[in-house]
């Protein structure tokens, strides 16, 4: 059975463990905690220009001894993860076949389609992230991390891409190659 509750984010933190405070004061000194049936319960799923944030799910088991947390975190919204996707493709395919990265010439690339936030500073319109990509070379698999760094407007359109290499951390970024 699923359940509503119109809670509000009491910390304040994304990407952490956060406790929810029912609208309306349910989180006042002294006040009674906020019990929820027995259901499974799901987080309003709220898309920005960039980012979106909930689409949960957590389960209530009744018994009052049983901590129920949500994990939350912030994702980059779909067309821009699968942008970075892509981009990050394509700057791996570019440093194979120059012979500026690691990657064989028999190695087949792919990518997961879980492309994780490292940090952003939207005042300034920088996001940084990092895509998982697999190297598939015969009959193994191996993965490595690609770092992209996204620039947007204001309103969150992309401006610039830039690529690191794949499997290397903190270096630097250039621009990614062209999609077109």
């Amino acid at each position: 059975e699923e359940h509503r509750l119109d809670a509000e984010d009491a910390a304040g933190s994304p990407g952490a463990r956060r406790p929810l405070r029912p609208r309306g004061g349910g989180g006042r000194r002294g006040a009674r905690r906020p019990r929820l049936y027995p259901g499974t319960y799901e987080v309003d799923r709220v898309e920005g220009p960039v980012f979106a944030v909930g689409g949960e799910r957590f389960v209530v088991d009744g018994d009052p001894r049983t901590p129920t947390e949500v994990y939350g975190g912030t994702q980059l919204v779909p067309a821009l993860g699968e942008l970075a996707e892509a981009h990050a493709l394509a700057a791996a395919a570019a440093c194979q076949r120059a012979g500026t990265c690691e990657l064989g010439d028999d190695v087949l690339l792919g990518s997961s389609g879980d492309v994780h936030v490292q940090w952003s500073d939207l005042p300034r319109g920088v996001v940084q992230l990092l895509v998982p990509l697999v190297e598939n070379r015969g009959s193994s698999a191996q993965w490595l991390d690609m770092e992209v760094r996204l620039t947007v407007e204001p309103g969150g359109t992309p401006v610039r891409w830039e690529c690191g290499v794949p499997g290397e951390y903190g270096g630097d970024l250039a621009t990614c190659p062209d999609l077109g």
